[in-house]
C-alpha cells in the first residue's frame, strides 16, 4: 500500500465519517426522521453517478429503477405524518453533507482498493478510517458539542448498562462495516451502496424478532419491506452475469 492511497483513504474517512454522520444528525434534527432517512438512501444514487464518471463501472438502465424504487421504499418505512421542520436550510445543508459525503467516501475507497500497483486491503482501508474518524470525534466533534463529560461518565458509573450495550452493538457494527468493505472491493462501489441501504429494512425485522413489537406489522411497513430488500438485490445486480 502506497503513502498516497493510505492518505486517500484517511480523506474519505473524514468525508464519510465526521462530515457525513454530522449532515445525517442534522437532517434528523430539522427536518424530521422521515426526511434523515431519506437523506441516508439518497447518496447510493449519487455515489452511483459518481462511480459512473470516476471509476467507469457501467450501470444498466433497469439498476438505476431499482435503486429509486428502493428510496421510495425507505421512505416509506419511516415516514410520519407529523413531521416538523424547525429549520429547513439547515436541514438542506445536513442532507447535502450526508448525501455527498457517503457517497464521495465511498468512490474513493473503491478506487484505492482497485488500484492495481498499490491496492489497499479492505480490513486496513477500514482501519484507517476507523482510526481516522475516532481522531476527529475525539479532537473536533466531541468537544464541540461539549460531550466528553457525559462520554467519560459512561466507563464511571460500575451499574451502568450502557457499556455493555454500545459495546455489544459496536461489535455487530465492526462485523457490518468489514462486510460493507469487503463488498466495495469484491463487487463495486455502486453494487455495494445498493445493497447498504437494506439496513432500513432488516432493521424492522429485528425489531419483529427479537423485541417482539408485532405493531410494525403492517402492510405498508411489509410491503416496503419486501421492496427495499428485492429492489436493492436487483440494483446490485447485472442480469447477464445471472442468465
Amino acid at each position: 500500500m502506497s503513502s498516497k492511497n493510505g492518505w486517500f483513504v484517511s480523506l474519505a474517512a473524514i468525508i464519510g465519517g465526521p462530515i457525513g454522520m454530522t449532515g445525517y444528525v442534522m437532517a434528523v434534527k430539522y427536518m424530521g426522521s422521515s426526511i434523515g432517512a431519506v437523506a441516508s438512501a439518497i447518496f447510493p444514487a449519487i455515489g452511483t453517478v459518481l462511480a459512473h464518471y470516476f471509476l467507469k463501472e457501467r450501470i444498466q438502465w433497469y439498476r438505476w429503477l431499482f435503486l429509486l424504487a428502493t428510496m421510495i421504499g425507505i421512505y416509506g418505512l419511516s415516514y410520519s405524518p407529523n413531521v416538523k421542520i424547525s429549520n429547513f436550510g439547515l436541514g438542506i445543508v445536513g442532507t447535502l453533507m450526508c448525501s455527498f459525503g457517503w457517497g464521495i467516501e465511498v468512490v474513493i475507497l473503491a478506487k484505492c482498493m482497485k488500484d492495481s500497483d498499490n491496492a489497499v486491503k479492505d480490513e486496513i482501508a477500514l482501519q484507517i478510517r476507523q482510526t481516522t474518524s475516532a481522531i476527529i470525534y475525539g479532537v473536533v466533534i466531541i468537544p464541540m458539542i461539549h460531550g466528553w463529560r457525559f462520554t467519560i461518565g459512561l466507563f464511571s458509573t460500575p451499574a451502568n448498562k450502557a457499556i455493555f450495550v454500545i459495546a455489544i452493538a459496536s461489535f455487530f457494527a465492526t462485523v457490518s462495516y468489514l462486510s460493507y468493505y469487503k463488498a466495495i472491493s469484491q463487487i463495486g462501489a455502486s453494487k455495494a451502496m445498493a445493497l447498504d441501504v437494506t439496513y432500513a429494512a432488516w432493521s424492522v425485522i429485528f425489531t419483529i424478532i427479537f423485541l417482539h413489537d408485532f405493531t410494525l406489522l403492517k402492510p405498508i411497513t411489509i410491503i416496503c419491506t419486501v421492496i427495499v430488500i428485492g429492489c436493492s438485490i436487483l440494483a446490485a445486480v447485472d442480469f447477464r452475469d445471472l442468465i
